[in-house]
């Protein structure tokens, strides 16, 4: 079966980001370790799997945030986006590799991100992951 087809079978013609996002991981993870063996899996498992996934894909969030941001004329250096970008992957394997500094630098500016958004409750869009 081709890509494409499998998308559209797990997903749909219709599909929202969130879904199809999921479906995307859900399709690497498959990949990866063999659908047979995935489906066995624990939910807590597969967000943990994901959060991996997504780890790896810090400089190509980053580079879409920064783009946002440009967009709505913010001027912030790359290492802001790139902090954003690990926003919420704090416990992956990827954000242990980092080193000490960069971790705390990272950790700093999303507490500080949060604290901002906390003080001007529903002026931000979406939701963190549960």
């Amino acid at each position: 079966m081709e890509n494409d087809e499998y998308m559209e079978m797990m997903i749909g013609q219709n599909a929202d980001y969130e879904r199809m996002f999921e479906a995307f991981v859900m399709w690497q993870l498959n990949l990866a370790y063999g659908a047979s063996e995935v489906s066995n899996w624990s939910v807590n498992q597969i967000q943990d799997a994901q959060h991996e996934i997504i780890s790896g894909m810090v400089d190509d969030i980053a580079n879409v945030i920064k783009s946002y941001g440009e967009s709505k004329g913010y001027e912030l250096d790359d290492f802001t986006y790139e902090a954003l970008a690990w926003g919420g992957l704090g416990e992956t394997y990827g954000f242990s590799f980092l080193d000490d500094e960069i971790q705390s630098a990272i950790d700093y500016i999303n507490q500080f991100e949060n604290n901002v958004n906390n003080q001007y409750e529903g002026s931000y869009e979406g939701s963190p992951c549960n």
